[in-house]
């Protein structure tokens, strides 16, 4: 074997070990964080049917890659009370034996929100439509949490830029009893 050969073989296997465990890192990230599932089947002959797998990590991506001005625009200052309080619910829940959590039955409509292993499962079921939403708790808690932060950290932004921006208040008019005591130089001052 030459001298190139033996280069470029070991070139080529260091590109291919990089890049399997890169799959294979990234293989093991989706299976940690999970998926999420939505199912939607509709009840008629020619409705639609779908199931949409989403990789958590990539939900969670996707926040981080979302620009932190759309935050500050999109989200709302409820936000902040509510979804840490969220995510703890769900963080708590993830320690929960399995079980229903939520049951309706009614004359329209089957509701089911349960706890199956690390899952919350999400089953709406009436006359014309099925949808079926399963996604892993602590993952959400996590995604949750990241939202969170995201939306603090581009409001806190968004307040420090606009006292940045604040204009100067007005000086003060011609008002009586503005002038300052023993004062001779005609200049009206303002106290707060």
């Amino acid at each position: 074997m030459t001298r190139q050969t033996r280069i470029f073989l070991t070139v080529a296997g260091t590109i291919a070990t990089i890049g399997m465990s890169a799959v294979f890192l990234m293989a093991a990230n989706v299976a940690e964080a999970g998926m999420a599932y939505v199912h939607v089947r509709e009840k008629t002959d020619d409705g639609a049917h779908f199931t949409i797998p989403v990789p958590m990590s990539l939900a969670a991506a996707m926040v981080h890659m979302v620009p932190d001005e759309e935050f500050a625009e999109d989200t709302d200052e409820d936000l902040e009370f509510v979804l840490p309080v969220i995510a703890a619910m769900l963080a708590d829940l993830a320690d929960q034996p399995d079980g229903p959590l939520i049951q309706v039955d009614s004359a329209d409509e089957k509701i089911l929100i349960q706890k199956v292993g690390r899952s919350l499962r999400i089953s709406v079921d009436d006359a014309e439509t099925e949808v079926r939403v399963s996604f892993p708790i602590r993952s959400v808690a996590r995604l949750l949490g990241d939202i969170d932060v995201k939306a603090r950290k581009s409001r806190e932004a968004g307040a420090t830029a606009a006292h940045r921006r604040a204009p100067e208040p007005p000086p003060a008019q011609d008002e009586p009893g503005l002038e300052e005591p023993g004062s001779d130089s005609g200049l009206r001052t303002t106290s707060f």
